[in-house]
């Protein structure tokens, strides 16, 4: 008999633990942020960044960040009763997305002096 190496047996856990829809919500979520998302750290997509300044600082509310603390406070006061594994999935692509910008941890920066 064949052993199967650990790669496989990750993946195929991976993918049997995980329901289809959350997966398939998480690849939803995940694709269309990219449409929607700047291409490069910095530049505008489709939808505008929420990006506020206060006194010489500037605060940035990341895609992924705004989608953590939903899925967050959606656990906390159990909307999940309300939403379905899809919806959990598609907040999980999102995530999953802004992870693969350099600076998605720049949520506060100082405001550069001009001179």
């Amino acid at each position: 008999m064949a052993r199967m190496d650990k790669k496989k047996i990750f993946t195929f856990l991976t993918f049997s633990l995980v329901p289809s829809s959350t997966f398939i919500g998480g690849i939803f979520g995940y694709y269309l942020c990219k449409l929607l998302a700047g291409k490069k750290p910095g530049e505008q997509g489709i939808i505008k960044s929420l990006i506020f300044t206060f006194h010489k600082w500037k605060i940035h509310l990341h895609h992924w960040f705004l989608a953590t603390l939903f899925l967050f406070f959606s656990v906390y006061f159990d909307f999940l009763a309300l939403f379905s594994q899809f919806f959990i999935g598609f907040l999980t692509g999102i995530i999953f997305q802004g992870f693969t910008y350099p600076d998605w941890y720049k949520i506060v920066t100082r405001v550069k002096c001009q001179s």
